[in-house]
């Protein structure tokens, strides 16, 4: 990846606010969209054995909404800027509500998870502390994805917990904040990088209008175990990675002898500077595929390796001007026709005064899916997949469950 001469480094602040991110923007941009609909929000939740006090709670949560700025910041408009402008710590809600149990706890965490945010008004974040009758309590985080991601919650959990221990250290003086990742953003886009390279993969992807739509299937969540397993195996004969081979089969199933647009979640996370820095870094990264019936799953998964590899060390694109380019070379800036997000085993396995605390993040809401087919993998100790396919989707001609069938039966395991 080509770096700006300048790397990320901490400045002073202006006094209206930060430029907000192109993550930031897009979120932003959605919600103009559809301002009383949930677009994404992120929900974390801790189930803790024991009770806490809410005033031990709210102080850990302002520590932590200290360190992290964009669980309080605000997105505001001025002009053609759009601007991070941070709040006092003490501007996230908070609130402590008696329960019956657990599980009405959860229920009501899952509730408060369909808040519609207004990012140009109110802090992205809101805690509830929940106290059951058995004296558990559960602790539930609600953040708008314009200020975290999926893999930011996990550090956000992990400071509230070392909050709580009264273990939460210092930051270094010249500790990154979002901020910092949002301006060295905007110097690599503003330099074009990667603008080039992207425009040449793009343009040559041949989508195909007419392809007969398939009977409509809106959802379906399959138990994929032995599809993972299988996949597994061969990934393991293949010396690939398992995202890879799966990516790979399904693209097989879907693709026949056309091309694809795969649209890949990726953490986005290259530099190493920006690792413990809270905020919304995933984004999509658009992958062609050319699908051939006559090549095998190895094939396949290792020529998806390499297009991986060399896409992924790119994957830092200002969309904006990667539009302009496509237009002016008279191509069309086409949307995914698969959405594949592999998304990792929780790292955070919180203890909390020597015991365990059972953790649990999800997202919730609807974001605008332009993709016929979503599928979300998780690995982990239960493997499964949600096999998401909106309305009049096209793939040929498998509902969920089939897809699955016929790529399980079509890669059995390998010979031992």
């Amino acid at each position: 990846m080509t770096l700006p001469a300048q790397s990320p480094s901490r400045t002073a602040a202006p006094v209206s606010g930060w430029p907000a991110s192109e993550q930031q923007r897009y979120f932003w941009f959605l919600q103009q969209l559809s301002p009383d609909q949930p677009l994404v929000n992120v929900l974390a939740t801790l189930r803790v054995p024991f009770a806490l006090d809410a005033e031990e709670v709210r102080g850990a949560l302002r520590a932590v909404a200290e360190r992290h700025s964009t669980l309080r910041s605000q997105l505001v408009a001025q002009g053609d800027e759009l601007l991070q402008v941070s709040l006092d710590a003490d501007a996230i809600p908070f609130e402590s509500i008696a329960v019956r149990d657990v599980e009405e706890a959860r229920q009501r965490a899952r509730a408060e998870g369909h808040h519609v945010f207004d990012v140009a008004r109110e802090a992205p974040t809101r805690c509830f502390l929940y106290r059951a009758e058995s004296g558990e309590t559960v602790v539930a985080l609600v953040c708008q994805h314009a200020a975290v991601d999926r893999y930011a919650v996990e550090l956000v959990v992990r400071d509230l917990v070392a909050s709580l221990e009264e273990e939460l250290a210092e930051p270094a003086a010249d500790a990154l904040e979002y901020q910092d990742y949002a301006r060295w953003q905007r110097a690599e886009h503003e330099a074009g990088t990667n603008v080039e390279w992207w425009a040449d993969r793009l343009a040559a992807v041949e989508l195909d209008p007419t392809d007969p739509a398939a009977r409509p299937v809106q959802h379906a969540e399959v138990d994929v175990s032995e599809l993972v397993g299988r996949a597994r195996a061969a990934a393991s004969t293949f010396g690939l990675m398992l995202g890879t081979v799966l990516l790979g089969g399904l693209v097989d199933e879907v693709g026949g002898d056309r091309d694809l647009l795969v649209g890949l979640v990726v953490a986005n996370r290259l530099r190493e500077e920006f690792a413990e820095v809270v905020g919304p870094f995933a984004r999509l990264v658009p992958l062609p595929v050319r699908s051939s019936p006559t090549e095998s799953l190895e094939q396949l998964s290792r020529r998806l390796h390499a297009d991986l590899g060399a896409a992924l060390a790119r994957q830092e694109v200002p969309i904006d001007r990667l539009g302009d380019e496509l237009r002016r070379r008279g191509a069309a800036f086409q949307f995914p026709s698969i959405v594949f997000n592999l998304v990792s085993a929780k790292s955070v396995a919180p203890t909390l005064r020597g015991q365990s605390v059972d953790f649990d993040v999800e997202e919730i809401g609807e974001e605008a899916a332009h993709a016929d087919l979503v599928v979300v993998v998780w690995p982990g100790e239960a493997w499964r997949a949600a096999i998401d396919v909106r309305e009049g989707g096209r793939y040929a001609g498998y509902t969920p469950a089939e897809l699955v069938r016929a790529w399980t039966s079509r890669y059995p395991p390998p010979a031992q």
